[in-house]
């Protein structure tokens, strides 16, 4: 049986291909072996004048130790490598239509940062149950996925992981989810709108017109994404659920009309610059839910004539949090104005901490 070098031998004798991608699951495939937790993805090749792009290993050098091309094993080490971007591992497909490729993962627990980055045939991907950790940029540059399906167990998604997937209607996010990486669907232009905000599943993802002087988020949500309400100058007031549980970077950042806003018990962290330049806002109460608040998250917020913090334990505070925000009071629980003082972050404001007034 012949073999040359952008083909592989088939179980039967001949000859057989990788693919260009259209379509992609991580799954736990008892067919190939019952412990191992495959990347199955259909490539739909339309040009064989040139390699398709299966995936990049420029993070990640071991991220597959298996691989099955029309259910033949393969070694990855007969892929191509692109000569000018040297990371890109690629196959070249002598025949014109879908083909399948099954990679293993070799950490069952991991989708490796950047692994499927620009893979632009790609349309659908379903990652298996084994799965905790989804690293960052992932899918960035998948202009073609359409639907990405994520099991109850995954734990933390990584920065920008579907950046610029332009073509993404269809995502889940799981509840196990606490872990949330900046500008998770940054471009995401196809993702579905209500009442003029586009989300991704419980991830508010981007407002669509930042023209508007009030919103409100849909209940369910989880996440307001990074920059979500950015330069929404026009913005007075906004409804937030009691299912919110993160605010993240630069979220209401220049939201400059916005006076005050009722952040729900349910939210546990604010993000970095959270409401950086809000410029009008005045009060702001912070829920004992909060356990930590991003560095410069209410800086420059000019026109604040208080802050109250109603946590018992002071969270954790990032750098110039509350940096120029006109000197004014920090009023925490009375119990615990000493362990604010003493804080680390918070003994920058030892001087502005007071118990809360009773009434």
């Amino acid at each position: 049986m012949k073999i040359t070098p952008n083909t592989r031998p088939s179980l039967g004798g001949g000859e057989i291909t990788l693919p260009n991608v259209s379509h992609c699951i991580l799954e736990n495939d008892v067919h190939y072996n019952p412990i191992r937790y495959y990347v199955t993805c259909t490539y739909n090749v339309t040009d064989l004048t040139r390699p398709t792009h299966l995936y990049s290993d420029y993070y990640s050098k071991h991220a597959f130790d298996v691989l099955y091309i029309d259910g033949v094993e393969t070694q990855i080490r007969d892929l191509i490598r692109d000569e000018e971007h040297v990371s890109y591992v690629q196959y070249q497909f002598n025949t014109i239509g879908e083909h399948t490729v099954k990679f293993a993962l070799s950490d069952k627990t991991v989708v490796p940062r950047e692994i499927f980055g620009s893979t632009n045939d790609l349309i659908h991907i379903t990652i298996p149950n084994s799965v905790e950790r989804i690293e960052g940029y992932v899918f960035a540059g998948c202009r073609n996925l359409r639907s990405i399906s994520i099991p109850e167990g995954v734990r933390s998604i990584g920065h920008r992981m579907c950046y610029w997937c332009n073509s993404l209607t269809t995502i889940n996010i799981p509840s196990t989810v606490t872990d949330f990486g900046d500008d998770i669907f940054y471009d995401c232009t196809s993702l579905p709108v209500e009442n003029n905000i586009r989300y991704g599943d419980t991830v508010l993802a981007a407002v669509v017109d930042k023209t508007l002087s009030t919103y409100t988020i849909k209940n369910g949500t989880i996440l307001i994404d990074s920059s979500s309400f950015s330069d929404c100058e026009n913005l007075t007031s906004i409804t937030i659920p009691n299912t919110v549980k993160h605010i993240s970077t630069g979220a209401f950042e220049g939201c400059s009309s916005l006076a005050n806003i009722d952040i729900p018990d349910s939210v546990t962290s604010i993000g970095m610059e959270a409401f950086i330049y809000c410029s009008g806002l005045t009060s702001i109460t912070i829920p004992n839910s909060v356990t930590s608040i991003g560095s410069s998250a209410f800086f420059l917020c000019d026109a604040l004539t208080s802050v109250t913090i109603n946590a018992l334990t002071p969270p954790a505070l990032g750098e110039d949090a509350f940096g120029n925000t006109n000197n004014c009071p920090i009023y925490v629980p009375t119990t615990s104005v000493n362990d604010y003082k003493t804080a680390s972050g918070w003994s920058d404001y030892a001087n502005r901490i007071q118990a809360i007034p009773t009434a």
